[in-house]
């Protein structure tokens, strides 16, 4: 059973999740960037823990994040959207050190994969990407490494 949750992120996400959890009945550990200190999720977690460091990379310091998910007691994690939500050694992480990643396993984020890579393989291999993708790969005459991805709505 989940009691403590740790918010993995900044913004509008942040704040959502904050509020969610309230909602919930549950604890809710936030994270901040120094230049994040005064953000509103800030103020609607139950706790907020200050990152050494500034701007997006303090959210992706995962040992970090780890450290702070243990020393709060947190039994689950967050990643929000971004930063360390489709990272699979993220999630790996936070399982090593028994706190619960609320997303897909690590087994199946490793599985999902690079995207881009992903892309660039099917360009270079020759291989056209599934009719419901979302993109499309073209290739780009006499570069070595070339495939333009476009995405489309």
């Amino acid at each position: 059973m989940i009691h403590k949750v740790l918010i993995a992120n900044r913004g509008e996400i942040a704040v959502r999740l904050a509020r969610a959890l309230r909602d919930q009945g549950l604890a809710s550990v936030a994270v901040c960037a120094r230049d994040d200190a005064q953000a509103l999720h800030t103020r609607l977690a139950d706790t907020t823990v200050a990152l050494d460091a500034s701007g997006p990379a303090a959210y992706l310091d995962i040992a970090a994040l780890v450290q702070v998910a243990r020393q709060q007691g947190c039994d689950a994690v967050h990643p929000g959207y971004g930063f360390l939500s489709e990272r699979a050694d993220a999630a790996q992480a936070f399982a090593d050190a028994g706190v619960s990643f609320i997303g897909p396993t690590p087994a199946h984020l490793a599985l999902f994969g690079d995207k881009a890579a992903d892309l660039f393989e099917c360009a270079t291999d020759n291989v056209r990407p599934a009719r419901k993708c979302a993109c499309r790969v073209l290739r780009v005459p006499g570069k070595i490494a070339g495939c333009i991805v476009r995405f489309f709505h």
